[in-house]
């Protein structure tokens, strides 16, 4: 709790770091029928006789080395020389930067060296509307719980009305390319889309979360969604706008793009205000 605690209390962010892996807990007799030799099943019952417990690997976490060098249903023996026996003490030895664990898969013994995966406990802090999407890099939970890959725009939600809600882009998917060019990061996707005319028509290449591909068609609207960006900082959420290509020109009715953007709020707030005036004369008789 310390290690939480203290840099909350110093204004500093929370580090954490993981072992990439998602565990359960076993009896000493289910991990010998999977193959956990009886040498190393005696020196986890002599740490504590009591507790006999073995912990297996159920998932692993997109992105992690542990998802290159483990594999679901390995066990456990040592980290760092010590028993795996408390989550307690595997999570404070995973604190370091690159750990040794003995393992048993299959029977065999091995001992591999892992480099932990560092959290910053800040969660999102970066996000973009786009066509009435709202898309961030793939947080980790996605990661961990359902194995997303962390290349790619993650699609969080889409807005109701919005061509992302017409044309078909849900959420939970990744976009990896646009028009065929990749998009490995928010970067990779605003320098792709920067240039692209409103009205014009865009082809996205998703992701499902159950790893299927999906190509869509999308026609931009940026005069009613255009694309915005938010950072947070030391002081809070930054909101960004990112204009039409036709930044610092005229458009062909005259008017700068930001211009006419306010120009068409205005008009639309100026129409619901007069519909709403004249309701009831719009009403059938």
């Amino acid at each position: 709790l310390l290690q939480v605690i203290t840099p909350l209390r110093e204004g500093r962010p929370v580090g954490w770091r993981s072992l990439g892996v998602e565990l359960e807990s076993l009896t000493l007799a289910s991990a010998r029928n999977r193959g956990l030799p009886d040498p190393a099943a005696q020196r986890l019952e002599q740490r504590d006789g009591s507790r006999r417990t073995v912990f297996s690997v159920v998932r692993r976490t997109a992105g992690s080395a542990a998802a290159d060098l483990l594999q679901e249903g390995d066990l456990l023996v040592t980290i760092d020389g010590e028993p795996a026996i408390d989550l307690d003490e595997i999570e404070r030895a995973a604190q370091a930067e690159k750990v040794r664990v003995a393992i048993v898969r299959g029977g065999e013994a091995l001992e591999i060296d892992i480099e932990t995966l560092p959290l910053d406990g800040r969660g999102t802090d970066r996000c973009v509307i786009w066509a009435g999407a709202l898309l961030q890099a793939p947080h980790h939970a996605a990661a961990a719980q359902r194995n997303v890959d962390p290349q790619g725009v993650y699609v969080s939600w889409f807005y109701y009305g919005s061509p992302a809600n017409r044309f078909g882009l849900r959420g939970t998917r990744r976009i990896v390319a646009v028009d065929g060019l990749p998009t490995p990061d928010l970067d990779a996707f605003l320098a792709t889309v920067k240039d692209l005319p409103d009205r014009g028509s865009v082809r996205l290449r998703t992701v499902h979360l159950d790893g299927k591909t999906e190509v869509i068609t999308l026609k931009l609207d940026l005069q009613f969604w255009p694309t915005i960006e938010l950072r947070l900082d030391d002081g809070g959420w930054v909101r960004i706008p990112h204009l039409a290509p036709a930044v610092g020109t005229e458009s062909r009715d005259g008017q700068f793009p930001e211009r006419r953007l306010r120009t068409r709020a205005a008009s639309s707030r100026s129409a619901m205000g007069w519909i709403s005036a004249n309701r009831p004369a719009l009403m059938p008789s």
